[in-house]
């Protein structure tokens, strides 16, 4: 896999929020954050860059219309 995994860290920085309100709403509110990657055999919480990308412009999109 090419694509770059991003960590709660990471995702945290993109959308300047803590890195602990993106591990609890990863567990409590999924719906509000990009869909996670789930490696396998692993619990650690990644996304792909690629798909928070995609993310981050349809949300873009819909508040731009709005």
């Amino acid at each position: 896999m090419t694509d770059k995994l991003l960590t709660p860290q990471d995702l945290a920085e993109l959308l300047r929020l803590s890195p602990e309100t993106i591990k609890a709403d990863a567990r409590r509110n999924p719906d509000k954050l990009p869909p996670r990657f789930k490696r396998p055999g692993s619990n650690r919480i990644l996304w792909r860059k690629e798909d928070v990308e995609q993310w981050l412009l349809k949300h873009s999109q819909e508040d731009a219309k709005r």
